[in-house]
């Protein structure tokens, strides 16, 4: 996936990595992701100019105003994640 987006981002352009990635998870279907290898060409980022960012999203700046936005039903948040909500007598 980051290869993909460094083939579409502009040359001199910037890549974000939000999120997190561990170091490794032994459950994992992939021999790589087993050991936390990420499959990165960064052949391809140094030949294009590519500035990359990475860390944590900054969720905490942001939870107050959303969680106000879904109680006020300002926002829907079932459709923004595209899910169906259900009762609970209708889950598993």
């Amino acid at each position: 996936m980051l290869n993909s987006l460094m083939a579409v981002t502009a040359a001199g352009g910037s890549v974000g990595i939000p999120g997190l990635y561990v170091t490794g998870d032994p459950g994992a279907k992939d021999e790589a992701a087993k050991v936390g290898a990420l499959s990165l060409s960064p052949g391809t980022g140094c030949v294009m100019s590519l500035s990359f960012a990475t860390g944590q999203c900054p969720t905490m700046q942001y939870h107050h105003g959303l969680m106000r936005a879904i109680l006020h039903e300002r926002m829907q948040i079932a459709t923004a994640v595209n899910a169906q909500a259900i009762s609970l007598d209708e889950a598993p």
